[in-house]
């Protein structure tokens, strides 16, 4: 199934590519409830590399070593 052609999902501007490269980076911390709780780990949190394999395994690392520093 092509997600951008199903018309309960997408709309007409998901059927044009992109003019550049989406800018990712890190999001902001969750509060209340979660904050301290919730870690997002992917590649578009990527400082660098977002949207890429490469993005995705600095994600990793980072939500690694953030989860290692917490216990």
């Amino acid at each position: 199934m092509d997600w951008a052609r199903e018309r309960y999902t997408a709309t007409a501007a998901d059927a044009a590519w992109p003019s550049s490269h989406p800018q990712y980076g890190p999001v902001l911390a969750p509060a209340g409830l979660w904050a301290g709780r919730l870690l997002w780990a992917s590649t578009e949190t990527a400082a660098a590399f977002g949207g890429y394999l490469e993005g995705a395994l600095e994600a990793a690392v980072v939500a690694a070593d953030t989860v290692s520093a917490t216990r």
